[in-house]
């Protein structure tokens, strides 16, 4: 199959490197020092799963030079995504599909606008991992699943494709029926890592060490489960126990990507974590003081630094 996928960072440069090795034809469109320093050295891989040191891998920051292929993957931030659609018009034929891998809920359906629900799969990514270096991804646990599912009856046909060639690559791919309720499932744990982690500015186990930073972990995963529930009402009522017991079991060293993109003067992705909570709770009539205080106190950083 041939794969193109938009955004080779971390989670991007890891699958693709995964699928490269199974004999897939890969192509990364990335950009800056990761890109220069893939194209001069190849891209290395660190991970429990197994090293790699993939010297021929191809990687361009040009779509329009890879010409049509079966799938193009987006691992992009949700900030990025419109215009990496866009940007990858000249990849998509008549018979290609895309599959979206952003964090929160909204990226599947922001996709079939574009090229049509007919063939989008939205997927979630449960992989942790960092780009070390430029050029060499750190892939921190075994943990490297793919969950995603198709918004139509037309794309069934891409799910199990996609499912193939991720198992093939030693991966472990999961098709999701219900993609919507999966989405929601893992963005109950996303939105609340993601708000406190970036307001403390403290990793998960930090976090841990105080019983009223625990607490504070503990109603803002309530929160979300809460208008997940709302949003998806086939989510067992379990959900915010279930996931409250998945942060505690993620290695006490990690913060929030929000959190570090904050302490790099990056732009958040806070309108699609917190912002999103915040939104389907109005619609709702649900109260969520956490994510708001959230999306008030981190809103002057959205874009960046401030000056």
């Amino acid at each position: 199959m041939r794969i193109a996928i938009m955004g080779a960072g971390a989670l991007g440069g890891y699958f693709g490197a995964r699928l490269q090795q199974a004999g897939q034809d890969v192509t990364l469109i990335a950009r800056g020092a990761h890109l220069g320093a893939i194209q001069a050295e190849g891209l290395y891989v660190d991970s429990p799963n197994g090293d790699a040191h993939l010297k021929d891998i191809k990687a361009t920051d040009d779509p329009s030079s890879v010409g049509v292929v079966d799938c193009v993957l987006f691992f992009v931030k949700n900030y990025d995504l419109a215009d990496a659609l866009a940007q990858a018009a000249p990849m998509i034929g008549p018979d290609s599909f895309v599959a979206t891998f952003q964090n929160g809920i909204t990226a599947p359906w922001v996709a079939a606008e574009a090229y049509g629900s007919h063939r989008v799969l939205g997927g979630a990514a449960w992989t942790p991992g960092y780009i070390e270096a430029p050029g060499r991804i750190k892939h921190t646990d075994t943990k490297d699943t793919l969950s995603f599912g198709s918004l139509s009856t037309e794309g069934k046909k891409y799910e199990q494709a996609l499912f193939e060639v991720f198992k093939q690559a030693g991966t472990r791919p999961a098709i999701a029926e219900n993609i919507k309720s999966a989405l929601w499932t893992k963005f109950v744990m996303l939105g609340a890592t993601s708000a406190v982690s970036t307001l403390t500015r403290l990793t998960f186990g930090e976090i841990n060490q105080g019983p009223e930073t625990v607490e504070l972990m503990r109603q803002a995963t309530n929160e979300a489960a809460e208008v997940a529930r709302a949003v998806c009402p086939d989510l067992p009522a379990s959900l915010a126990v279930d996931q409250f017991g998945f942060y505690n079991s993620i290695d006490g060293q990690v913060r929030a990507s929000m959190c570090t993109d904050i302490l790099n003067g990056r732009k958040l992705e806070l309108d699609w974590f917190s912002g999103e909570i915040t939104r389907a709770a109005r619609e709702h009539g649900i109260a969520t003081p956490v994510h708001d205080v959230a999306l008030a106190a981190l809103w002057p950083y959205r874009n960046g630094a401030l000056n």
